[in-house]
């Protein structure tokens, strides 16, 4: 499920669910917003029968953004991967991680959960291992029951959305850079979407920029700025408001 926009379901935009099983679904680069329930779904039951938790499904660098109570639910369903997705403005919580049936050892890894009313992450399921994710601007960040195995750089900084409010969740820059640029991990991921790593490494959240994290300095010698960049070698973010001409 590739590219899609899922809007103004009155269930979930996306739901994984199978009486047999459901194993290797992919859902990569859709934008699924405004829908009543909640943003995605993986559980091992429907409204009329019971069926056994979705396996090894990926979700991949989606924006998942103000569907009613929950960004992503996970209600049995076991070794999912969650990679670089943007899950912001949902009512309730940004992640909730059950533990109802065999939910356990699902990996988020580069998301951003940013504004999701009352919960960032709700974890109650078993192994949930959580690495280079930024979880920011909720009443509680966290609510687990069961802990999180948590590594490497989970941050817990304002992502800076060139415009969240207007739906443009690309990360700000080049001035200033958004933190969350540079800041995930591509070590064993890449093989899940092939995208670029547009910096000196791969940024978290949804769309990959082609800011850097750093700036670039050098030994050639520079005057006072004179609030323009015209003909200047390297002013990529200078701020000046000195009246003369920057070279006296």
């Amino acid at each position: 499920v590739t590219n899609n926009v899922m809007v103004r379901s009155t269930n979930y935009g996306v739901k994984v669910y199978g009486a047999s099983g459901t194993t290797t679904n992919v859902v990569v680069g859709n934008r699924i917003y405004s829908n009543s329930k909640g943003g995605m779904a993986m559980t091992n039951e429907n409204s009329c029968c019971s069926y056994i938790a979705p396996v090894r499904n990926r979700f991949i660098r989606n924006q998942i953004y103000r569907n009613g109570a929950v960004g992503i639910l996970i209600w049995g369903g076991s070794n999912g991967m969650y990679l670089n997705n943007d899950i912001y403005g949902h009512t309730s919580r940004g992640i909730w991680i059950s533990g109802a049936g065999d939910t356990r050892s699902n990996e988020f890894v580069n998301n951003i959960i940013l504004s999701n009313g009352g919960t960032g992450v709700t974890n109650a399921g078993v192994g949930t291992r959580f690495r280079y994710n930024d979880v920011f601007g909720h009443t509680k960040d966290y609510a687990n029951t069961v802990a999180l195995a948590v590594s490497n750089n989970v941050f817990n900084v304002n992502p800076a959305f060139s415009n969240a409010n207007m739906g443009n969740y690309a990360l700000s820059g080049p001035c200033p850079v958004s933190p969350m640029v540079d800041a995930g991990t591509s070590n064993g991921y890449t093989r899940y979407d092939g995208m670029f790593i547009g910096g000196a490494a791969r940024d978290a959240g949804a769309i990959e920029s082609t800011f850097t994290s750093s700036l670039v300095t050098n030994t050639n010698a520079y005057y006072v700025d004179d609030g323009s960049d015209a003909g200047d070698l390297y002013t990529p973010c200078a701020v000046g408001n000195d009246a003369n001409d920057g070279k006296t």
